[in-house]
């Protein structure tokens, strides 16, 4: 009996440790010109860190021919691995995309309260997003300026009322009125407890289960079709 309740209280003090443990999201984002570079870094203390990175290729040339590409490379340390894809897309897909959407978003309705609490235990520790932007013409410049700082101010506000802050987010926008230009700049750093995760997910699938949508997200994952295929580069 007593070695069997120090092992209880082992297992309790290891679940407890794995559910302080801090993890934090840097996401880094550029665009200059027609290409788009996303940078994810996630890291779990102590140490274990991952790294994603996705470069988009010449998108609005892309979207005119249907296809969509773009390469990308996971990191781990000094090991990297990358892929690269070329998708062609129809207006069949769209509409099968839409309908998607739409289901979703009933099944979204049932976990909503679990995403709020999620979204409650979420520390923003850093945001910085810079803009420069020139449309070639100093009038339709200055409007467009004035609507990137609205629309700024309207994102952070958003998103300052439904996280915790820890550090002062900073944003502003750069118009350029001598050429044509749009280039981005973001680097936003989030954390929260392995805890919140552990217990949102477990929240989230008790409600599915409960209002009987459980089903629904399971045909939605082994639904036929539902293949990528990805091809090795060295990029």
């Amino acid at each position: 009996m007593t070695v069997f309740l120090y092992l209880l209280a082992g297992l309790s003090f290891l679940v407890a440790l794995i559910a302080l443990l801090p993890v934090e999201l840097r996401i880094r984002y550029g665009r200059e010109g027609e290409e788009d570079l996303l940078r994810l870094g996630l890291s779990v203390w102590p140490g274990i860190r991952f790294e994603f990175r996705l470069v988009m290729i010449d998108f609005r040339s892309s979207l005119l021919w249907s296809v969509l590409s773009f390469r990308g490379e996971f990191k781990r340390g000094s090991r990297r691995s990358g892929f690269a894809e070329r998708k062609k897309y129809s207006a069949r897909e769209f509409v099968n995309a839409l309908r998607q959407f739409i289901e979703l978003k009933d099944i979204f309705k049932t976990v909503r309260p679990s995403l709020n609490y999620l979204a409650g235990s979420i520390e923003l520790a850093r945001l910085t997003w810079k803009t420069v932007l020139g449309a070639g013409d100093p009038f339709y410049t200055g409007l467009a300026a004035g609507a990137a700082w609205s629309l700024k101010g309207f994102i952070i506000t958003a998103l300052c009322s439904q996280l915790r802050v820890s550090g002062k987010p900073s944003f502003f926008v750069e118009p350029c009125f001598t050429r044509r230009i749009l280039t981005v700049t973001l680097d936003c750093i989030l954390k929260i407890r392995t805890g919140h995760i552990i217990f949102t997910g477990v929240r989230m699938m008790a409600a599915l289960i409960f209002s009987g949508k459980a089903g629904r997200i399971i045909k939605m994952l082994i639904k036929p079709g539902r293949r990528y295929g990805y091809a090795r580069t060295s990029h």
